[in-house]
């Protein structure tokens, strides 16, 4: 079988204020950065590329033959064997309580970017992951755990 990819970008009201908050920073360091030293220019430059990366934030599920892995940023990744998962459901629906990134939801560790979330367990423990359409990674999931 074919591996299967699903992305889910931050979204709602979470992107919005990731936009609102964006706009405030580049306002605030920009200024700071003209007649600067360049550690001030490098700094500037850095927090206006960590605010667009935030902006710009998804969870990546790709389902595979052997596994399956979720990353966020594309720096945080989780790699579960599919003879390690006992079984995949719909997880809990994330929104600003909750936040985006590498988080905690009941209980479980979770990659989100606010939304549908997909649960992925491995015996006592779980992973959640956003999804922006939980029902087929899950139906993916079972189909290869057969």
């Amino acid at each position: 079988m074919a591996s299967h990819i699903y992305v889910r970008y931050l979204n709602g009201p979470l992107l919005w204020l990731g936009i609102i908050v964006g706009l405030a920073v580049v306002a605030a360091v920009v200024p700071m950065m003209i007649d600067s030293t360049w550690a001030a220019i490098l700094f500037g430059a850095l927090v206006i590329a960590t605010t667009v990366a935030c902006i710009m934030m998804r969870v990546k599920i790709v389902v595979s033959d052997d596994d399956v892995v979720v990353s966020i940023l594309g720096i945080f990744t989780k790699r579960i064997a599919l003879s390690d998962i006992t079984g995949a459901s719909v997880g809990p629906e994330t929104g600003l309580k909750e936040g985006a990134g590498p988080r905690v939801v009941d209980g479980a560790p979770a990659y989100i970017v606010s939304g549908p979330t997909v649960r992925i367990e491995q015996g006592r423990s779980s992973l959640i992951a956003s999804a922006k359409n939980p029902e087929d990674v899950v139906a993916v999931i079972e189909a290869r755990l057969r």
